[in-house]
Formats: C-alpha cells, sequence, structure tokens
C-alpha cells in the first residue's frame, strides 16, 4: 500500500514536471510599429545630433529641428501612414512596407521611395537608419522615434 503511494506521488511529480508553461504571444514587427503614434525625438547624421543648419540644408529653408520633433507619424496595419507636421497643420498619407525580411521598411512618399533599415523597433523606440546625399555627402542618417 505503502509502495503504491509512493508511485502516485512519483507519477504525479513527474507530471507536474512535464507541464510547461504557455508563454505569452510573441508581439510581431507589424503590431509594435502599428500600435503608437511615433515621433522624431532625435536625428543624427554619421552619430552626430543634426542642428538646424543640417535640417534647413536637407529639408530647405523653413525648416527647424524644432518643427521636425513636433511632427508624427502613424503607421496603420492596411500598409498606409499618415504624416502629421503640428506646425503647419499639414497631413499626408501613402503607404508602407517591411522589405528583406522585415530588416527594413519602405516608404512610399508621392513619387519618391524611401528606404530604412530597422536597427531598432519595440514599444518604447523606433530607430531607422538610411544613407541619404546631400551637397555630394552621403552620410547615414538615424532618425530615433518615440511613442
Amino acid at each position: 500500500m505503502k509502495f503504491q503511494k509512493f508511485i502516485m506521488i512519483i507519477g504525479a511529480f513527474i507530471f507536474l514536471l512535464s507541464c510547461k508553461k504557455e508563454e505569452a504571444p510573441k508581439t510581431t514587427r507589424t503590431e509594435l510599429l502599428t500600435n503608437h503614434s511615433w515621433k522624431i525625438n532625435q536625428v543624427l547624421a554619421n552619430g552626430t545630433p543634426v542642428t538646424d543648419d543640417a535640417i534647413q540644408l536637407i529639408l530647405g529653408s523653413e525648416s527647424s529641428l524644432a518643427q521636425l520633433t513636433r511632427s508624427s507619424i502613424i503607421f496603420k496595419t492596411d500598409n498606409t501612414y499618415t504624416g502629421t507636421d503640428q506646425q503647419t497643420d499639414s497631413t499626408f498619407t501613402d503607404t508602407w512596407y517591411f522589405i528583406e525580411n522585415e530588416s527594413k521598411i519602405r516608404l512610399k512618399a508621392k513619387s519618391d521611395t524611401l528606404d530604412f533599415t530597422i536597427d531598432v523597433l519595440s514599444e518604447k523606440q523606433l530607430n531607422l537608419s538610411t544613407r541619404y546625399t546631400v551637397s555630394g555627402i552621403t552620410p547615414t542618417i538615424v532618425l530615433q522615434l518615440v511613442p
């Protein structure tokens, strides 16, 4: 009788050890991208913070870093995105999609196409980098975005 109880206890113990915890479903890259409205927190060129002079050279004389950081972008699950410029109250909508096994994102903007490498994509940060030629120089530009 004691032997049977011992076997039952060992069997129950082995059964409990063999049960695995169910892991929470992993958040997809699409979910991470589309769960937030993203704002530019910082712009880097070759690892150095970009100044207003550089922003004006790239985007035009009316642009500033302050204006850029007030802008936001919302990526939607239907592969559209909406960009908003808080200063001018203007918005634009176009399409986005992942390329190269979701390691890059392609943004369509009117007739232009921009490809960005996704350096960081989490609940709290989105870092996108690309090479962009300005005045014959092609630095690596990094956009650091936050929700």
